[in-house]
């Protein structure tokens, strides 16, 4: 998580960095018939919401055996899976009223717009509908409709949604209503391939039952979280006389200016990091870096302020961000995905930034700035997600 305060300039960064060998290797195997429910585990357990957490004020409890929205949330409001899932077989049977609206989340971050940055499939009331939009139900939201008008009121529906990256397929009442290669699409290919599963609350009343979910195997093995504890091991000062230190998890530079840099080099590689700002703040996170002070590869601007000549997601001085979907104040995540001279920047779930002609091409350091005396940098590791990450930061060194 990055926050960043100019004065004095805080900065919050929880990231982890994948080889591109394992971001870029696909499965070749189509998905199965999971007509079974061998080895299916039930997500609601009798009258708890035990393994769930409520974010925003959404409006969920168990009723009557039966996972209730009762409508009463606002957005953004939904209920979060306290694990994360990669590949999976979800079913379970929802029911809402007319004009109801609601929606499952995969791949969900824990924060900014979950939507955008992960995957919402929505749940809706069809019946008023002439044709098929990304609302409907089988909707990827914001992307792709389903092709047939599936969702009807008052009565309880089946739905599978499988996950198994690439393919992307949901399944309503036995129909096959989305069925996705996401790698195809520019907007989907970047996102996130695993995170939390959860409920989306819309303001209307939803019910659902019968939920349970069956893990499949995954494909991610190469993320490696850049720190953990108490340790600095894996990291060196450049420049400058910033003090940097790990503390409870969390990476802290204070009184002085200065570079710390990866002692491991990359050349291509998916960066991720929740990024907090607030007003007049400026930072950025150097990709392929080898010497100060001409010689530092490129960098990515963290500047939320849209009349910024290199406002966040930007390639410092060579490709500008083309919108700012952020505000200060707020968590939101950012990614770097770097492969040869391609590289693309997302913005909380938004492309800014797509180029064929990044300034260098070579491996290189990744670099955290400590811009100016008045500066305080705080680290904080991402929470694992895959069972291969290795620490990049150790115990005690």
């Amino acid at each position: 998580m990055i926050s960043i305060n100019k004065s004095p300039w805080r900065v919050f960064i929880t990231w982890c960095v994948m080889a591109a060998s394992a971001c870029y290797a696909t499965r070749s195997t189509a998905a199965a018939e999971n007509t079974a429910e061998t080895d299916f585990k039930r997500l609601f357990q009798k009258e708890t919401l035990a393994g769930w957490e409520k974010v925003g004020n959404a409006g969920f409890l168990i009723h009557e055996g039966a996972l209730l929205c009762d409508g009463s949330g606002q957005e953004p409001a939904w209920l979060r899976s306290r694990e994360v899932f990669e590949n999976f077989v979800l079913r379970f049977q929802y029911r809402l009223a007319a004009h109801g609206d609601g929606g499952i989340l995969l791949h969900a971050p824990l924060h900014g717009r979950v939507s955008a940055v992960g995957l919402l499939i929505k749940l809706s009331d069809d019946t008023p509908k002439s044709r098929p939009t990304f609302t409907s139900t089988g909707g990827v939201f914001g992307i792709q409709p389903p092709n047939c008008l599936c969702g009807l009121a008052d009565r309880w529906l089946d739905v599978e949604i499988l996950c198994d990256y690439p393919r992307l397929v949901v399944t309503v009442n036995g129909r096959i209503v989305q069925d996705l290669d996401l790698r195809d699409d520019p907007l989907l290919r970047h996102r996130p391939r695993s995170g939390f599963l959860g409920f989306q609350d819309c303001g209307r009343r939803v019910e659902y039952r019968n939920a349970r979910i069956k893990r499949l195997p995954g494909t991610e093995k190469a993320w490696l979280p850049l720190f953990q504890q108490d340790t600095l091991a894996g990291w060196r000062p450049i420049e400058g006389n910033a003090a940097w230190r790990v503390q409870d998890g969390v990476l802290i530079a204070e009184e002085g200016r200065g570079y710390l840099a990866s002692t491991t080099a990359y050349r291509d590689f998916e960066l991720r990091a929740y990024i907090h700002t607030t007003a007049g703040s400026n930072g950025g996170i150097f990709c392929r870096f080898n010497a100060m002070p001409n010689d530092r590869g490129f960098e990515i601007q963290i500047e939320d302020n849209p009349a910024s000549g290199n406002p966040t997601g930007s390639i410092y001085n060579h490709r500008r961000a083309c919108c700012l979907p952020v505000r200060a104040g707020t968590w939101y995540p950012l990614q770097i995905v770097v492969r040869g001279r391609h590289g693309t920047v997302c913005v909380n779930g938004v492309p800014v930034v797509e180029t064929d002609s990044l300034p260098v091409d070579r491996t290189g350091s990744i670099v955290i700035q400590l811009h100016d005396n008045s500066s305080r940098i705080r680290i904080k590791r991402l929470p694992g997600t895959e069972k291969a990450w290795l620490p990049l930061f150790q115990q005690d060194t």
